[in-house]
């Protein structure tokens, strides 16, 4: 008896998402890590989510993923165009970003326009270590939102 409730309510909360951790070079090095990670991913882009639709099964119930609908303001790789959907997940403990509507994201997503927290996906004003490293990024369209600290320093003359 006293293991059971000792289960219940001393146990500590745990969760099933478990990334892989950046190897030890990258540690060192963001700028490698940064490039990875570009390399590896099929699209890699900043933008504001415009709107999150849960994606249903056959049976009308929601399947546990969601579309991130991107208004796409700039593109180091891929998304080609002004707007771009990606997928995450929305169950605990199954890796989905958990994206808000309104809110800007630097975000590598794959191939096949998918992200997760495992990425290097991140809200865009977290993202000026990433932005120093990508470079040059195709401009899609512009932010209505303050740059980033890097994105302000002025080209040396």
């Amino acid at each position: 008896m006293f293991f059971t409730a000792c289960f219940f309510f001393c146990a500590e909360v745990s969760y099933a998402c478990t990334c892989v951790p950046p190897r030890p070079e990258f540690v060192k090095d963001a700028g490698k890590y940064v490039n990875y990670e570009r390399d590896k991913a099929g699209n890699v882009f900043s933008g504001k989510v415009l709107r999150i639709d849960v994606v249903k099964n056959s049976k009308g119930k929601p399947s546990g993923v969601i579309r991130v609908r991107f208004k796409v303001y700039k593109s180091w790789k891929g998304a080609e165009t002004n707007s771009i959907t990606v997928s995450t997940t929305n169950i605990c403990c199954i890796c989905g970003y958990p994206f808000k509507v309104g809110e800007e994201y630097l975000v590598y997503a794959s191939e096949s326009l998918r992200t997760s927290v495992c990425t290097r996906t991140k809200n865009l004003e977290d993202a000026a270590e990433d932005l120093e490293f990508l470079g040059e990024a195709n401009v899609k369209s512009e932010a209505k939102k303050t740059v980033t600290r890097s994105q302000q320093r002025k080209p040396k003359s």
